[in-house]
């Protein structure tokens, strides 16, 4: 099965990068394929500094660790996938990174089941002062 997939995605990298050959010229794609591929090693060189800053919001705001895990995969993943030539596989990597620095912002990741079971852990309950626990208790003396 994952012959296939690879085989597929092959297929639709050559086709989308005729397409774009055909549209924007020859020498606009390599140019993309440059940049793309400068900005891949750029980011690699500096994937530490992403994964240090995770960490250290990890321990800061307790975001949780697979906020952290998911946000460093898809960057890295993104990252290689600018290094590749190709056109789907540029932008398939771009919208990688945007969802990595989505997460890295204000994105979180729930999971639907923990949402139900924390409201189903609430107690409900009555707060009653001590004033009003000492009134009853001297009168039940007085008695």
């Amino acid at each position: 099965m994952k012959f296939w997939l690879v085989l597929i995605f092959i297929v639709a990298e050559f086709y989308i990068t005729s397409k774009a050959i055909s549209m924007i010229g020859f020498w606009w794609v390599m140019a993309l394929f440059f940049a793309s591929f400068l900005a891949g090693i750029a980011m690699l060189k500096n994937a530490h500094f992403l994964i240090a800053s995770n960490i250290y919001g990890l321990f800061a705001s307790q975001d949780g660790a697979k906020k952290v895990y998911t946000s460093g995969i898809f960057f890295l993943v993104g990252a290689i996938l600018f290094i590749i030539p190709g056109v789907l596989s540029d932008i398939i990597g771009f919208l990688l990174i945007l969802y990595s620095f989505y997460l890295q912002t204000s994105g979180t990741i729930t999971n639907k089941t923990t949402k139900k079971q924390k409201d189903s852990d609430v107690i409900d309950a009555e707060i009653i002062s001590s004033h009003t626990i000492s009134n009853n208790s001297n009168s039940k003396h007085s008695m």
